[in-house]
């Protein structure tokens, strides 16, 4: 006789612990997916955050640079002209200042009886004067004279005095202005 056998009936039997373990497997697989999935949102969303804000510091240090350029070349105008103004002021500096020694030979002698004026060393001037006559020369000296006493020059010399055939009269003289006493 045959015998049929009916496989339908004859399941297999899983046991209630099984069956509950593989509900809380299922639950944990859900939780880990959707943990890992919560994680990969989050993490997206921090790469988005954090490649924008370089973005921004991107921008921002190229206007920097760009206004550290700026500066740059500004700098550079400024330090050339803060040089310039240095050797200007040291060209100022050592530049001599004859007016006080024009005054002084200016009261010694007028042109056009001035001849020549020349500014030595050390405040040394040499004039020659030209006159028709001796007595505008004696009036010369005398103004010299009381100059030196005056204390605005020092060590008047005359050099030399030259009459020429029609009667001129040039007298080459030397003296040192005192600028403290100006």
């Amino acid at each position: 006789m045959a015998r049929a056998i009916n496989l339908f009936q004859n399941r297999s039997t899983i046991t209630v612990t099984l069956e509950r373990s593989l509900s809380y497997l299922r639950i944990g697989a859900y939780s880990l997916l959707g943990i890992t999935l919560t994680s990969a949102v989050i993490l997206v969303a921090l790469f988005l955050y954090v490649s924008n804000l370089e973005k921004q510091f991107a921008e921002e240090r190229k206007a920097v640079v760009g206004m550290i350029a700026e500066q740059a070349d500004k700098e550079v105008q400024l330090y050339a002209i803060r040089n310039r103004v240095n050797i200007i002021k040291s060209i100022f500096d050592s530049q001599f200042v004859f007016t006080p020694l024009l005054d002084v030979t200016l009261t010694i002698a007028k042109p056009p009886k001035l001849a020549t004026f020349t500014i030595g060393e050390k405040h040394a001037v040499a004039i020659s004067v030209k006159s028709t006559s001796f007595d505008d020369l004696r009036f010369i000296a005398t103004r010299i004279i009381d100059l030196s006493n005056q204390g605005k020059i020092v060590d008047p010399v005359i050099q030399s005095i030259t009459m020429d055939g029609v009667g001129a009269v040039t007298a080459n003289i030397t003296y040192t202005v005192v600028l403290a006493k100006l």
